[in-house]
């Protein structure tokens, strides 16, 4: 997914709401479901570009 458009804060609000509803899926013993994974695979993905933009602003920080 392309997160090139959307600002810090939104992307953050992304990955908090997936992870969320991610918690309750897996509550309603829905965690087998297709949804689930790509739901999961949508939560990478913002980690990993929120991260990157974090080592893009902060030079002196490489990363986890």
């Amino acid at each position: 997914m392309n997160f090139d458009e959307v600002n810090n804060k939104q992307l953050m609000d992304i990955e908090r709401l997936a992870k969320e509803l991610q918690d309750a899926l897996r509550k309603a013993h829905l965690g087998g479901e297709p949804f689930y994974k790509d739901l999961t695979k949508l939560i990478e993905e913002t980690e990993t570009t929120r991260r990157a933009r974090f080592d893009m602003t902060d030079n002196g920080y490489k990363g986890f």
